[in-house]
């Protein structure tokens, strides 16, 4: 029996869904272009959640648009080292 792209991907997504993972489908999900990678909106709630006493000042200091958009030299990102 020949196991397929979208049977891996199907089992991948039920997995992630039993670990409490919502699945949305790339269609549905809004952002500004195709190539957009990281959903900033997504970003910032993720900083909110994970951090409950940073305060909106410091979320705009962060500049998220700049640290998305900057490509470090060498590969990779600065900011997750």
């Amino acid at each position: 029996m020949k196991y397929t792209e979208e049977q891996l991907e199907q089992a991948f997504s039920s997995l992630l869904e039993t670990e409490g993972y919502p699945y949305i489908h790339g269609k549905d999900v809004v952002r500004s272009s195709n190539q957009e990678v990281l959903l900033k909106d997504d970003l910032r709630s993720f900083l909110v959640k994970r951090y409950e006493d940073l305060e909106e000042i410091e979320l705009e200091s962060l500049n998220i648009k700049k640290i998305l958009d900057e490509e470090p030299k060498g590969g990779g990102s600065q900011y997750l080292r």
